[in-house]
């Protein structure tokens, strides 16, 4: 909070666009033309040619990961856990993904998932609440 002004992010989880931008803003294409997806913390591979983020379908409350790739404009669905799949990091190599999960089997943690085999992730650790990946280390053995 700075002089009394507050910025948040109302999380009604309506739908949204998910566009690339060169560095001043302006658009140059979009991804994803559906109108009714929530798309959530996308992450953009150390290539720059893909971009992996958590889509929540219309009246759904978990979201899963899709891996987009820029210049074919072609969307995978990368996760199909029960949870609630959110808050990705690329490895130093883009080989891997590691990310968030909540709510599903085998339980809350962080997961990992090759990036060019969608399925289910493999724990790298569990916790009893949220625990979120924020970036792997420069050699690719730690988060």
């Amino acid at each position: 909070m700075i002089r009394g002004v507050i910025a948040y992010r109302d999380d009604k989880r309506v739908a949204t666009r998910l566009v690339v931008t060169d560095r001043s803003g302006t658009e140059l294409s979009e991804l994803a033309a559906q109108s009714d997806t929530f798309h959530y913390s996308p992450s953009l591979s150390p290539d720059g040619r893909r971009v992996v983020v958590t889509q929540y379908q219309p009246g759904s409350t978990s979201g899963g990961l899709w891996l987009h790739e820029l210049e074919r404009k072609v969307e995978t669905r990368l996760t199909f856990e029960s949870g609630d799949d959110t808050i990705s990091a690329w490895s130093p190599d883009g080989r891997e993904v590691a990310y968030s999960s909540i709510g599903g089997k085998p339980g809350n943690g962080i997961f990992r998932i090759a990036a060019d085999r969608p399925g289910q992730g493999r724990a790298l650790f569990t916790a009893d609440g949220f625990a979120a990946p924020n970036a792997w280390t420069p050699d690719g053995r730690r988060l």
